[in-house]
């Protein structure tokens, strides 16, 4: 099977990068799934994914990952949320699977940490993966496999700050295949065509990253989709059918007009994500951010790196060449 950590940097860039271009048509975060007692809105607690596998032999190793919401309080600022990053691991035998549904639910404690002055405090979060699979008729030895990602949580309110910190954000899973290989949906082999059409997905779609490897997404992607730049150093994620090349560009030197003002590394802007922000946006809007770098992307698009000021792990993020990514017309100059 393929090495499930090759393909976390294109679950990244659907996380991090893609959903600022393709959000929810509602204007919602992508992979939002709310506690079911969350009356004040119809959203969804869970998401759907089926796909085909070649053959029966083999095992399903399922990677749920998804941002849980924090509130990071210190002593003189505002609080604010923020996010941390959880994944849950699982392997199911393939076999296990065709005799019935498996089941697996998982609590996320609650906690409360205090760092020098600055406490963070997230609550509980349950989920429950389930996954089954199905032989289908036919000649071919074709297995539908179905899973599904849930949100149990048990808080019941109508008040939408609440329900955020309750709430799987930017869901999605990876999914890796031992002793056998997955079919694509998006362009199935002509025989595979009618199983693939009969494939029921909500909220989430599978997307062929290898031979043996899935990525159940929030967002429709194109098969094996690579990721055209590094995220190291000063280069943005980008999601393409292809790898692409970068523009002859200088992003520690380059600067960018916005709203008049002449902006690049070293400037100071304010956070101000719009509608079509990704999922992890909300937790820094408002906030002041100091520009790293002007980015091009492979299709001419601009997006400025940043860190933002006020956050304990800067340093590291900029040693690590892990920035936060935004368009021009996502922050307000300084």
């Amino acid at each position: 099977m393929s090495d499930l950590e090759a393909a976390r940097a294109v679950a990244d860039a659907v996380l991090y990068d893609g959903g600022r271009r393709s959000p929810d048509a509602a204007g919602r975060p992508l992979g939002l799934l709310v506690p079911p007692g969350f009356i004040a809105a119809e959203e969804p607690s869970a998401a759907q994914t089926e796909c085909l596998l070649d053959g029966v032999e083999g095992a399903l190793h399922v990677r749920p990952r998804f941002l849980h919401v924090r509130t990071r309080t210190a002593e003189g600022a505002a609080p604010y949320d923020e996010a941390a990053e959880r994944e849950l691991d699982l392997v199911w035998p393939l076999a296990d699977l065709l005799a019935g549904e498996q089941r697996h639910e998982e609590r996320i404690p609650g906690g409360r940490e205090n760092a020098d002055g600055v406490i963070r405090a997230w609550e509980p979060l349950d989920v429950r993966i389930r996954a089954s699979a199905e032989r289908l008729p036919g000649p071919y030895g074709v297995v539908r496999l179905r899973l599904r990602l849930e949100n149990i949580s048990g808080w019941t309110g109508e008040e939408r700050s609440e329900a955020l910190r309750r709430s799987l954000v930017a869901a999605h899973a990876l999914l890796g295949r031992t002793g056998g290989v997955f079919l694509s949906l998006a362009d199935p082999p002509e025989w595979a065509r009618p199983y693939a059409e009969g494939c029921a997905n909500l909220r989430a779609w599978p997307v062929l990253v290898a031979d043996d490897l899935v990525l159940s997404s929030p967002i429709i992607l194109p098969d094996r989709p690579r990721v055209a730049a590094e995220r190291s150093g000063a280069h943005p994620v980008t999601l393409t059918d292809r790898p692409g090349e970068d523009a002859p560009v200088s992003p520690e030197t380059d600067r960018i007009t916005i709203a008049g003002h002449e902006v690049g590394r070293g400037s100071k802007v304010r956070l101000a994500p719009g509608g079509r922000a990704d999922a992890q946006d909300m937790f820094v809007a408002g906030r002041t951010a100091t520009v790293e770098a002007v980015l091009f992307d492979v299709d001419g698009s601009r997006h400025l790196a940043v860190t933002v000021d006020d956050d304990p792990g800067t340093d590291l993020r900029r040693a690590q060449g892990r920035y936060w990514y935004f368009g021009p017309e996502d922050v307000e100059p300084l």
